[in-house]
């Protein structure tokens, strides 16, 4: 059997025997739940009523007991009516009932509710006779019906209680049923359970067995290839490394000399930028001052035509407070000539009098009004002053801006030469940079090559060792036998390289590029296999990399 299948073996059949127990317990899970859903539904709803009716005869016995006593005293003459609602509401459950058995099919349960019907229709007849006889007959007649009454009480209660006992007995059973259901269930999980583990477990037993001896033997031819692999792995890394670090130097200085003048130029030109949208921004205060001046001069030629007009109303004022006077003194004259008439004269001394009072008022109009304009010459001659300063102070603001304006574009165009320059000196590094990398690029592609190489050897025996620990084998001794493989090799590498020379070597390996060896098994390739050095078990020359 295959490892695939064994593994998928393992796996299924415990997902077999949990598939049959979940579905025997969605089974016994379904069959619990109908019985609850009938619980629930039925056999509570009915005890429940069955309870309720028991209320209903002992509510008839009660108003009827207490109409007796009360001999429907005004106030008190409500008992045969509660007790006719109790009555109804018990007939109501006995349909109720008759309803459900005969649904069921069982007629022995549709007898007996039919007798209890009989037995209540002629409790109740019973109990209203008693009390129509206490209302109608006194103590005497309704003494009389209550011992037949009280027989028939008994045979109502026995009924009753017969009655409830047996619609509480269905829902005694189906709990019974739903428990040993349950029952049922927890066995057969436990069953299933035990199974399953059972199963599980041994079909873990021989799948480990079977797979550790595969791997095992997979182990052993691993570690051969991953020794070779390690060997050869750090003779290029070694060869590499020494021949890559000066032109990686050189190289990187060559690149940090590149940034750094490219962050100059690039400030630079964000300089040149900047100043140039400096002066964009002085031009543009430049145009607002000018228009600024125009508005002050525009503002103080309306403070000018508002002075004249000031003066101008002043002369008119001045007039009217003349206007004034004169009719003051009118009004003065025509008084005293009022009273010289005498009596003739009186209303015409009123009209005098009132003429005097609005000459008066008018001169203080007038007066008024002129101390207002004044005021208003005054402040009209303060802003023609403070507009005349506002406007010498933007006539030399906009010379300030206009020499601002100049220097700035003097300082972008140096700024831009600036930038020109360390563009220059910034593509002629970076074309050395370019003549430096296309120099280093064989010897650090080989470097990164050899060191990824070797990554992966270490990466290959770290691998085998895991393996190894996870089927068991100890860690430890798998490490030793990697180590006292690898010093063998690199040993007799070691020496190898002692007789040809670093150069020598380099030209066997090109010599022998196309005759890789096979997998290190120690049967193919004899004793001639474990002569070959790294450099001939993997030729590293320039054109093999090229590609990278």
């Amino acid at each position: 059997m295959k490892l695939s299948a064994r593994i998928y073996l393992g796996y299924v059949l415990p997902i077999v025997v949990l598939s049959a127990l979940v579905g025997f317990v969605e089974w016994k899970s379904h069959s619990v739940s109908t019985g609850i859903q009938k619980i629930d539904q039925e056999d509570m709803v009915y005890a429940d009523l069955a309870q309720n009716m028991k209320l209903y005869v002992v509510q008839v016995q009660q108003w009827l007991t207490d109409i007796s006593a009360t001999r429907a005293a005004p106030g008190f003459d409500d008992g045969f009516d509660e007790a006719a609602k109790n009555a109804d509401l018990f007939r109501d459950g006995i349909k109720r009932f008759q309803q459900y058995y005969s649904s069921r099919g069982e007629a022995d349960k549709i007898k007996n509710i039919n007798k209890l019907l009989k037995t209540f229709e002629d409790y109740y007849e019973m109990g209203q006779q008693m009390a129509h006889g206490y209302i109608q007959g006194g103590p005497e007649l309704g003494n009389q019906k209550m011992g037949d009454f009280d027989s028939y009480a008994e045979a109502m209660t026995n009924a009753i209680d017969k009655f409830v006992d047996s619609a509480t007995t269905n829902l005694g059973a189906h709990v019974d049923q739903v428990q040993a259901n349950l029952d049922k269930i927890k066995v057969s999980v436990w069953i299933a359970l035990g199974l399953g583990i059972f199963f599980c477990v041994a079909g873990a037993l021989i799948n480990t067995r079977r797979i550790s001896h595969i791997i095992n033997a997979t182990i052993a031819e691993i570690s051969e290839s991953s020794t070779s692999l390690t060997t050869a792995a750090n003779e290029v890394a070694d060869n590499s490394q020494s021949l890559a670090s000066g032109a990686t130097q050189q190289a990187a200085n060559l690149e940090e000399t590149a940034a750094s003048l490219e962050e100059l130029s690039s400030m630079t030109k964000q300089n040149a930028d900047n100043l140039r949208q400096a002066s964009a921004l002085v031009g543009d205060l430049h145009t607002s001052s000018e228009t600024g001046k125009v508005a002050m001069q525009r503002m103080s030629e309306a403070i000018n035509k508002i002075q004249v007009s000031s003066n101008e109303t002043v002369e008119v004022v001045k007039t009217i407070d003349e206007i004034a006077f004169q009719t003051n003194l009118l009004a003065l004259n025509a008084a005293v000539e009022a009273a010289r008439a005498g009596d003739a004269g009186k209303g015409f001394a009123v009209v005098a009098e009132e003429v005097r009072s609005l000459a008066q008022r008018s001169a203080e109009a007038a007066k008024n009004t002129r101390t207002l304009i004044e005021e208003s010459q005054a402040n009209a001659a303060n802003g023609v002053s403070v507009s005349e300063e506002a406007l010498a102070s933007f006539n030399e603001i906009g010379d300030n801006l206009q020499k601002v304006t100049h220097f700035m574009q003097e300082i972008a165009a140096a700024g831009q030469e600036q930038a020109d320059g360390i563009g220059h000196i910034n593509r002629a590094v970076t074309e050395m940079d370019g003549v430096t990398q296309a120099s280093a690029a064989s010897s650090e592609e080989l470097a990164a090559t050899s060191e990824q190489l070797k990554n992966w050897a270490h990466d290959l025996n770290r691998a085998v060792e895991e393996l190894a620990v996870f089927v068991g084998q100890h860690k430890d001794k798998i490490s030793k036998q990697l180590s006292k493989k690898t010093k063998k090799t690199q040993h007799k590498a070691d020496a190898h390289h002692q007789d040809v020379g670093v150069n020598g070597s380099s030209k066997k390996s090109a010599e022998s590029a196309s005759e890789l060896p096979e997998a290190p098994n120690g049967e193919s390739n004899g004793t001639a296999a474990e002569e070959l050095t790294p450099s001939q078990i993997i030729p590293l020359e320039d054109q093999d990399f090229m590609g990278f």
